[in-house]
């Protein structure tokens, strides 16, 4: 499955990559979201969508700590344009 992470802070974008690819969700960071630039598309080998966001909430928390906004959608979800 795909999960797209959004961030508006460029430089957080990093650290979210090394977060999510050193966890134990063995993310793949697959580049930028071509029709959101905000977005990190990363994929996990995993079935449970709510529980795969979760764990990648609470990992980036963890990593940033509450000074950087962000947001974990499904990958081709309708939530995150506009």
């Amino acid at each position: 499955m795909k999960i797209n992470v959004e961030t508006g802070k460029r430089a957080a974008m990093n650290d979210i990559v090394e977060a999510l690819e050193q966890s134990e969700l063995h993310a793949v960071f697959c580049g930028k979201d071509k029709m959101n630039p905000i977005a990190l598309v990363f994929e996990i080998d995993a079935e449970d969508t709510k529980a795969v966001i979760r764990q990648a909430e609470k990992i980036i928390k963890a990593r940033l700590g509450k000074s950087v906004s962000f947001r974990v959608v499904p990958h081709g979800s309708l939530l995150y344009y506009g």
